[in-house]
């Protein structure tokens, strides 16, 4: 889950970082954006979570 939240939030940092030199783009890149900055935290939460779920030693 953390792979997957920092590849989510490279790609939100690739699209601010676009937009701060092209400018704003087609509408549904900005929903784009507005996932990959709101998905991170929410996947780095659920495996905050997972982790306190499982019982010492155990692997998911």
């Amino acid at each position: 889950m953390r792979w997957l939240a920092g590849v989510f939030l490279l790609g939100a940092l690739g699209r601010l970082l676009s937009l701060a030199v092209h400018g704003w783009p087609h509408g549904f890149q900005v929903a784009l954006a507005v996932v990959e900055l709101l998905l991170p935290p929410l996947f780095l939460w659920l495996a905050h979570a997972e982790e306190k779920a499982l019982p010492a030693g155990a692997s998911g």
